[in-house]
């Protein structure tokens, strides 16, 4: 897996999983929030490291059903822009959808989330550029076991 694509998964795992820490929600909670970032990466095509800098956007929602459990719906988008060691310039584009429904307020603790991610690293030139896709899915039962889960993956170089 390329690392750019880990570090956008880790993201929106992180964010979905934030349904765990959220207090008792009296009305549906919007999100909407834009968070610069810097990111370390490499070209995984050709292997020219790069920093990205730019900005994610968080657009979403929080609903507390009649029993208590949390549900999520976001989606993350990512834009940035670099220049790699090699002086090639990049920018790159990516967006995750997220749904995670939590009944862990509730006292039973299951836990059942998805994931769509789609990350594109393009350069301005011929460089080879590096398009990923990932596909994830978890559901914990009441005693906090996984029950169900995978991870797919797809990458796919061109240009």
């Amino acid at each position: 897996m390329r690392t750019f694509s880990r570090f956008v998964l880790s993201m929106f795992v992180l964010f979905a999983l934030t349904v765990l820490v959220v207090p008792a929600l009296a009305a549906p909670v919007q999100i909407n929030e834009r968070v610069p970032f810097e990111l370390p990466t490499f070209n995984a095509c050709t292997g020219e490291e790069v920093t990205l800098t730019g900005e994610a956007h968080f657009l979403g929602h929080l609903v507390e059903d009649s029993s208590g459990s949390v549900h999520l719906q976001a989606l993350v988008s990512l834009h940035l822009s670099g220049v790699g060691t090699e002086g090639t310039r990049y920018v790159s584009s990516g967006t995750a959808n997220v749904v995670d429904n939590n009944t862990e307020a509730t006292g039973n603790g299951a836990v059942e989330g998805t994931g769509v991610v789609n990350a594109y690293l393009i350069s301005n030139g011929s460089t080879t550029n590096s398009l990923d896709s990932i596909r994830t899915h978890i559901t914990i039962n009441a005693n906090g076991e996984l029950t169900a889960g995978f991870l797919r993956e797809e990458s796919t170089c061109v240009g």
